[in-house]
């Protein structure tokens, strides 16, 4: 460490001038999860190595930093704190836990780790703080711990640090390598201070530190392209041509980095820059060529891609940089055995390790060379250079090649350090050496991590030939770890090409496989199914290995066949088990079925699953006809074909329904007579249960075959009912009732208009007269549709449809004891939804209070909040003050600790206890967010605590000056008065959200808490129609007022659907409302108003009233169809808003083929604003928008502005003004009249296509 990097440091850390070190009495590192095996380990009297004490602090930073920006103080100051404990271990030991000095102890190894976490979650305070203490204890920086302070300090933006950073690196030992000159170039491209010209400086340096490589010249063109600077790209051209003849030409990124550097000059000076450089030999003609043709916009996306700034080891690292990472890394394991510290193959296997998690095949090769050198003939150091030195010598001490190889194995790359037999001649006499070290001998262990290594990387036959070289080595054994590693990494790749050798020496070796390994020995023969079954029951070890298991793994062959889409697997290994002794299973039939939906069409399924039934290898149910028909109704339009995604969505349905088959496979001997039972002379009914259709598909022409086929996949209403009575008949099954539902909601799916939802109903009524009590089975069937696997809305759909069944039959159902005894029964296994509409016909909440009390309290937090709640507030003899404040402590954590918004819905309605009830919440409120406070505030106390306790200085540590002290006092008063400061604004601030939503400041009890922070006033009507210009005309709707719906209810719902899931939509426009923030210290509104807007109508989606699982479905369709538009204007914020206000849905995470009327990218002659892809927000910052907002922009186009006075009224009021409507139905529906102003052909071509 020279002296005045120290100096330097006080200037670099402007507002750090003294490192913080944390205590370590509050901490007790034999109670934590992370410790507690060292610390017992130290205390009886085991030596551990450094490695051992890095895994908690890596385990800390992992969860303590992350690259959003979130942090996790306690788990940061725990990395600390026991990095400090280190200090004092390797210094003077632990008395009171009875530990002598550890002098072998390297803290400033945790410090590294700390400083690189840091740096790979772009915390720059933490990495910066891990360098102070590096400094602070005498410990000397290394060259990486340079370079990520450097790359965190420039991916931080300020690049300025960065840089006088590496200026006072290069002062001290620590010399800048390729990686250090990597990240410096690219803090350029990234800066908008830096000149671009500072690249040619790296440059020449990187040539003065001889750590030169051709990949710095690709680095430093894409920084200056980043930049668009052309004096300095054709500055970089001319370097590069300087060296023509040494370096390999990339044309291909030398064409994309000029394309961005011009993108923004007129033609005429794109032409005269090239014609330049083409005169003096900078580029060739075709590059010429190419960067005039090129895609603009396509370059950029792949420039922006090449040239991210993801920190130092991203995916655009070039080789050189990685196998320079490796390099240093095993030079610090060499220095250390110089210096005379501990060093095993663990850290060797450490090293694999990293270069497995980045599959840098490569770094694996050059770490086994690097072991076996050290071991057999030692290292070799310059005297004057801590790093390695070029080796002369490129073989091994067996006089094997190290050069030449292929495929980034062992051979391919050269290990720089030199053996210690070649340098100890008297012609270097000033060299230092390492001998040989025969503990550093690759273990059995250490191979399983090469081996796994090589699989994570994708090459299975290096992995192979390391696993002969256990076999060949009698020193090294073959581990169960080795077999579990090399079939994981096969089943990974599908690659079975050395399984059938490596089983045998398991079976010499006498291994018994784990299930997992067997389990995946299974799955990857899915495609070569005889193999598959050799393997099974002929090549596995024999420990371990039952019958039974047997019957599990050739269960998972079959279903790897179905989804491997190989029939004759599934056939063929299905036949062999019935020969061999084994089963048929519900795996067995969910593979069948699974074979069937690779087929393109519900009549191709169909005639799959024929052919299994007739040969006795498939179940004949009515069941399985009804689970193809919904799949291919639901995955595909209308009964169309499957697509590769809509095939993974109906497989991962057929998967998730497992419950049913195995309940139905379960009394497969009771369900027997299908086709007597249900007759064969309908031309209408499936296969299942008509031998006539059976021979007519055998018989007949192909055509033929498939006229009968599709008339399978077609039944009438009549063989529905047959099939319903056929399970009604057989209610004492347990699985009846199931079934009774699976087929129940193929009818539902399926069913559109309201003629045949009625014969529908009167045939499911039907049906269940033939049961002893009709209603009790409905209520089965309904108890058990949480098996099926339904979406929300879904299964709340298929509930009420069921028990509404005699209602709509004019039916009165008397409900009886045992009726509403055998709901309560299920009400662990029901969901909030299912039990909704189950009691709206049941009446649970009337006759077992305490039961359905109970399950709210369990749902509140278990299950759907938006809709538990919605549930209580509606019944009218459930909402009363007793429930409040029975569900009062559960609604105030939910509300303090998750921040849960919804809650306070809860209290919105206006009854007689209104009042009482907001009360009785906020008085929890209070006390569980003053209890949250005070452990926040304690938590923060012990941190800061831990943060200005310093140790007393150890003997080697500078003693600070006075100076030093004052500025040391006068940060830490500062931290303080932010941190008093920081307490003082979010103390109490859901209270006062809350008390404001309520509109209870003003009362006596709750004004205290108001003066912690005023809330910001929202106007009111009077104000805002105020506020608007009565003499200015504004652009009005024009559609009718029925045609604009508030969608607060079911039937607006059912509306919705049927609108925009219609063929004919082919646009929409979106926005939404939320009631204007309250401003610092408070939580952002929740999104109140969703406005979906087509040619004939607007929908004012109501979020705060309706449960979003209604309309889940609704939204994911119109959201991720390609085929329909989504305009909107700064659409990216809406969808930030959605996503915030519900984050569990999964309907707002794709927006595909959308319009953004605020971007303006026209100035390059092209209209991009239509995303057909994924609408990537990520994307937004690198486009430009409009100076103006939507009512400018209207103005433009139509000529008229929209009004925005009602832009920031109160969106959570209800009901909504008439006003309110009226704006929010305009400010949508104003993007369909953009859009069609600004496409009239398409427009005219659409309703020409209308009328016609």
């Amino acid at each position: 460490m020279t002296g005045n990097l120290r100096d330097v440091m006080a200037t670099t850390f402007k507002d750090h001038a003294q490192p913080r070190t944390s205590s370590t009495r509050e901490w007790r590192w034999e109670d934590d999860d992370f410790t507690r095996d060292i610390v017992e380990q130290l205390q009886r009297g085991e030596a551990l190595e450094t490695r051992a004490f890095l895994r908690p602090i890596f385990r800390w930073m992992k969860h303590g930093v992350h690259k959003n920006g979130a942090r996790d103080a306690a788990m940061i100051e725990a990395a600390f704190a026991f990095v400090a404990w280190m200090v004092q271990l390797s210094t003077a030991g632990d008395a009171a836990r009875g530990l002598a000095a550890m002098p072998e102890l390297q803290p400033s190894y945790a410090l590294n780790t700390i400083v690189t976490a840091s740096q790979r979650a772009g915390s720059r305070v933490d990495a910066e703080r891990a360098f102070r203490l590096l400094l602070a204890h005498g410990y000397e920086p290394d060259v990486f711990t340079y370079t990520a302070l450097i790359d965190v300090m420039s991916r931080t933006g300020d690049v300025s640090a960065a840089m006088e950073m590496y200026a006072h690196m290069r002062t001290t030992k620590s010399r800048p390598n390729i990686v250090t000159f990597t990240t410096l170039i690219r803090a350029v491209g990234f800066s908008c201070t830096a000149a671009p010209l500072e690249c040619l400086r790296f440059l020449q340096d990187a040539r003065q530190e001889e750590r030169f490589d051709e990949s710095l010249f690709w680095e430093a063109l894409d920084a200056c392209a980043q930049r668009r600077s052309v004096e300095a790209a054709g500055a970089v051209l001319r370097e590069l041509a300087g060296c023509e003849g040494s370096v390999a030409r990339d044309s291909e990124r030398v064409v994309r980095a000029l394309t961005q550097v011009l993108r923004e000059h007129e033609r005429a000076e794109q032409d005269r820059v090239l014609e330049q450089w083409f005169a003096v030999l900078l580029v060739t003609a075709e590059e010429r060529s190419r960067v005039l043709s090129a895609d603009v916009s396509a370059s950029a996306s792949a420039a922006r891609a090449a040239a991210k700034m993801g920190g130092f080891l991203g995916e655009q690292t070039s080789d050189s940089v990685r196998l320079a990472v490796i390099e240093h890394d095993i030079t610090r394991l060499a220095e250390r055995l110089r210096d005379g510290v501990a060093v095993s193959t663990n850290d060797f296997e450490t090293l694999i390790h990293q270069c497995r998690k980045r599959k840098w095949k490569e770094g694996v090769a050059l770490t086994l060379t690097a072991m076996r050198r050290m071991a057999e003939t030692g290292w070799a150091f310059e005297a004057s250079d801590p790093g390695p030195i070029d080796s002369g010598d490129a073989n091994t001490s067996d006089g094997s090649s190290s050069t030449g190889g292929t495929d980034g194995s062992v051979d391919s790359v050269a290990v720089t350090g030199r053996s210690a037999a070649a340098t100890t001649n008297a012609s270097h006499p000033g060299r230092q050496s390492v001998p040989p070290q025969p503990h550093l001998r690759a273990t059995s262990k250490t191979y399983v991590s090469i081996v796994d290594a090589y699989m994570v990387c994708g090459d299975e036959q290096m992995a192979w030939e390391a696993v002969l070289e256990v076999s060949q080595d009698p020193a090294l054994a073959r581990e169960p770890a080795l077999y579990r590693k090399f079939i994981r990494g096969a089943y990974l790749l599908t690659e079975c090409a050395h399984i059938a050798e490596l089983l045998a020496f398991a079976r010499a070796d006498d291994v018994a496989l784990t299930h997992r390994a067997c389990v995946e020995l299974a799955r990857m023969h899915g495609h070569v199914h005889e193999e598959g079954v050799r393997t099974i029951l002929e090549r596995l070890p024999p420990s371990g290995v039952t019958h039974e298991r047997q019957q599990a793994l050739l269960e998972e062959l079959v279903m790897s066949c179905g989804f491997k889409h190989n029939a004759t697997g599934v056939e063929a290994t299905l036949r062999t088990m019935l020969a061999r002794g084994f089963q048929r299973s519900a795996l067995t039939e969910n593979g069948v079925l699974i074979c069937c939906l690779q087929q393109a069409d519900v009549a191709g399924a169909t005639a799959t699953l024929r052919h299994f039934q007739r040969l006795g290898l498939a179940l004949v149910v009515p069941t399985y006809d009804s689970l193809l028909r919904e799949m291919y109704f639901k995955y595909t339009r209308r009964g169309g074909e499957f697509d590769d995604a809509s095939r993974k969505l109906a497989l991962r349905t057929l998967v998730s329904r497992r419950a049913l088959l195995t309940k139905l496979f379960a009394e497969a001997d009771a369900l027997a007579g299908w086709r007597a039972a249900s007759g064969s002379s309908d031309d209408d009914s499936d296969g299942g249960d008509s031998d006539n259709d059976q021979s007519a598909a055998s018989e007949h022409s192909p055509s033929a075959t498939r006229d009968v086929l599709a008339r399978v996949a077609t039944p009438s209403l009549a063989h529905h009912q047959r099939v319903l009575t056929y399970w009604c008949e057989r209610e004492v099954l347990e699985c009846a009732a199931l079934m009774f539902a699976q087929h129940a909601i193929e009818l539902i799916a399926t069913i559109r208009d309201k003629a045949t939802k009625a014969a529908a109903q009167a045939a499911v009524y039907a049906a269940l007269r033939r049961t002893r009590d009709p209603f009790l089975f409905n209520l089965r069937a309904v108890a058990s549709l949480p098996l099926l696997d339904l979406t929300f809305r879904s299964v709340g759909k298929v509930a009420k449809h069921m028990l509404h069944v005699f209602r709509d039959n004019g039916v009165a159902v008397a409900v009886q004891a045992h009726h509403a005894a055998f709901c309560v029964a299920q009400l662990p296994r029901l969901t909030v939804h299912i039990f909704k509409e189950l009691d709206d016909v049941v009446a649970l909440h009337a006759s077992h209070r305490a039961e359905v009390l109970a399950f709210c309290y369990d749902a509140l937090e278990s299950d759907n909040l938006d809709k538990t709640v919605g549930y209580v507030v509606n019944k009218a003899g459930l909402y009363t003050l007793a429930t409040a404040a029975y569900l009062a402590p559960k609604l105030a954590e939910l509300y303090v600790l998750q921040e849960q918004l919804t809650v306070l819905q809860f209290f919105k309605p206006e009854v007689a206890d209104s009042a009482a009830m907001r009360r009785l919440f906020l008085r929890e409120v209070i006390e569980v967010e003053t209890i949250a406070d005070e452990e926040a505030e304690e938590a923060e106390e012990v941190a800061e605590d831990s943060d200005s306790g310093a140790q007393e200085p150890h003997s080697g540590d500078k003693k600070p000056s006075n100076d030093d002290d004052q500025r040391g006092d006068e940060a830490s008063g500062d931290r303080k008065a932010r941190v008093v400061e920081e307490r003082t604004r979010r103390r109490f601030r859901l209270t006062i959200k809350a008390i404001v939503e309520f509109k209870l400041q003003h009362e006596d009890e709750f004004l205290p808490y108001m003066l912690h922070r005023p809330s910001r006033r929202i106007r009111t009507d009077e104000e805002l129609a105020a506020a608007e210009d009565p003499q200015k005309e504004f652009l009005r709707l024009p559609l009718d007022d029925s045609h604009v719906v508030v969608v607060d209810n079911d039937d607006a719902v059912a509306l919705a659907h049927e609108v925009l899931m219609g063929d004919g939509i082919d646009a929409l426009g979106l926005d939404a409302e939320w009631r204007p923030d309250g401003g610092s210290g408070f939580v952002p509104s929740k999104c109140s108003i969703l406005q979906v807007a087509c040619e004939t109508h607007v929908f004012l989606f109501d979020l705060l009233e309706l449960s979003l699982s209604d309309v889940e479905d609704l939204f994911a369709h119109v959201f991720s169809s390609k085929a329909i538009v989504k305009i909107g204007f700064g659409l990216d914020g809406d969808i930030k808003r959605l996503r915030w206000s519900f984050p569990d849905a999964r309907c707002f995470d794709a927006f595909v083929n959308v319009l953004d009327f605020s971007l303006d990218d026209t100035s390059n002659g092209t209209d991009p604003r239509l995303e057909e892809g994924v609408f990537d927000i990520a994307k937004l910052k690198h486009r430009r928008r409009r100076s103006r907002g939507l009512a400018a922009y209207v103005l433009d186009v139509l000529g008229l502005p929209l009004s925005k006075a009602q832009q920031r009224s109160d969106w959570e009021r209800r009901p909504l003004t008439p006003r309110q409507i009226a704006y929010a139905a305009l400010d949508a529906y104003c993007l369909i009249m953009l859009r069609r102003a600004l496409q009239p052909a398409a427009h005219e071509w659409s309703e020409r296509q209308d009328a016609i």
